[in-house]
């Protein structure tokens, strides 16, 4: 998780005009799959600190009611 996490974050922190998002200034399905990922990590202890960019995308999807409606802890199976 944190080697693919890492390689990410490179790829994106090098794009010139990557926009608010993974790929553009919309959400994307890289943004929905980033988001679990980035939750697993957190849950795992991965500290996303190391992970600027990625951190911010995920704090920008966390606030979006579509991803807030879709956050583990709010679904029926929850642990």
């Amino acid at each position: 998780l944190q080697l693919g996490l890492h390689a990410l974050e490179t790829d994106l922190a090098r794009a010139p005009s990557r926009g608010q998002f993974c790929f553009g200034d919309q959400p994307t399905l890289a943004d929905c799959v980033l988001v679990p990922q980035m939750f697993s990590a957190a849950r795992f202890g991965v500290d996303n600190a190391a992970f600027p960019t990625l951190r911010a995308i995920y704090e920008r999807c966390e606030v979006m009611p579509e991803f807030a409606a879709a956050h583990p802890a709010k679904q029926v199976d929850a642990e």
